[in-house]
């Protein structure tokens, strides 16, 4: 579709975009392919934040760490987990948290429905 001209950064539906519904539903290589195509991959789109979180939700680490080779800012806030960070330590997804750590996130920053990282860690 995107190579008939459907705009890949098109912002709609549940889950705003594209590039963020694919990952929600373990299409990797649809995110590799749309990163590609130039999706913007910081765009903030529906309830989820940006694509970065939706993965983080979701713990396909995979995912995560090819977003975050792309460049992919870590601490882009939004959605109500305000972070990915945040939202991979309240699913419990460790290794997810790990990568994202990895990578330089900003552990101070909070949610005001979720708290902290480190409050996740601990509940």
């Amino acid at each position: 579709l995107v190579e008939q001209g459907c705009d890949i950064s098109a912002t709609e539906g549940y889950f705003g975009s594209a590039l963020v519904a694919a990952p929600f539903h373990g299409h990797k290589d649809a995110v590799e392919y749309f990163l590609h195509s130039g999706a913007d991959a910081s765009a903030q789109a529906g309830k989820f934040g940006n694509v970065l979180q939706v993965v983080s939700v979701g713990g396909c680490c995979p995912v995560v760490q090819l977003l975050v080779d792309a460049g992919v800012d870590v601490d882009a806030q939004g959605s109500e987990y305000n972070t990915a960070v945040i939202a991979a330590a309240t699913k419990k997804h460790d290794e997810v948290v790990a990568v994202i750590i990895k990578n330089g996130a900003d552990l101070n920053i909070g949610s005001r429905k979720h708290g902290t990282t480190l409050y996740q860690a601990a509940s």
